[in-house]
């Protein structure tokens, strides 16, 4: 596909990060805004701060009993041939099997988190339809209050993240109206792919379909944890 401007990579000053501007056509934007859009309101979970919905291989995880299951959606083609893509380019060892599709709406953000262990380390954000900073936490430093990077993603841009990037740093997004630029904020969609190591039940043996833990509860369990890490207070009780 021609395309009109060519992708630029830029290097942000944390080890293990790349920015890759235009890294979509505008015509392949508006194609997967359209599938996603497309789906009926069933698989998308509505959170305090957001909505998302989940494609391909979930990650495994022990945070929710399985009756709080929830059934995971294949990959999309429009998905899945930027996984493919990624791969094939070199931008991730392992081809994504697992996409995470938030929406933010203006004033909704995420608690500064990790991916953590139940992915190969190495993980790709697409951003779509509009701008947003996303803010990195180092998590070597006792005082974790203020972001000790701030990346502005632009639509159709990729951000790669692995190495250091993947495991010593925190990175969410600020609840506000406007980015640092003064630019006010719009409806946003990201897409992170990862590569979800297997699922797997006890003595070995696959699981039966492909499923996804309760969103919400894993949510609240991972924004405790994030609290936590930066300010150094238990919050035990909310568990």
């Amino acid at each position: 596909m021609t395309r009109a401007t060519s992708p630029t990579t830029t290097t942000p000053p944390i080890p293990g990060l790349r920015l890759i501007y235009e890294f979509l056509t505008p015509p392949e934007e508006h194609h997967i805004q359209h599938h996603i859009y497309s789906e009926p309101p069933s698989p998308w979970v509505t959170l305090s701060h957001r909505r998302l919905l989940w494609y391909g291989t979930p990650a495994s995880t022990d945070v929710a009993p399985p009756h709080k299951y929830r059934q995971i959606h294949p990959l999309p083609s429009c998905i899945s041939s930027i996984a493919q893509r990624l791969h094939a380019q070199g931008h991730q060892t392992h081809r994504a099997n697992h996409v995470l599709v938030n929406e933010y709406r203006p004033g909704q953000g995420i608690m500064p988190h990790e991916d953590g262990p139940a992915y190969e380390p190495e993980a790709a954000i697409v951003s779509l339809l509009s701008a947003i900073d996303l803010d990195w936490y180092d998590k070597r430093i006792e005082s974790r209050h203020r972001p000790v990077y701030s990346a502005y993603l632009l639509p159709r841009s990729l951000l790669l993240i692995s190495g250091a990037a993947y495991t010593d740093y925190l990175h969410g997004i600020a609840e506000c109206d406007v980015n640092r630029n003064g630019e006010p904020r719009q409806l946003r969609l990201s897409l992170t792919l990862r590569h979800a190591k297997s699922v797997q039940e006890e003595g070995g043996e696959e699981a039966g379909p492909y499923v996804a833990p309760d969103a919400r509860r894993h949510d609240r369990l991972a924004a405790v944890h994030a609290f936590e890490r930066i300010t150094g207070r238990k919050l035990g009780a909310l568990r």
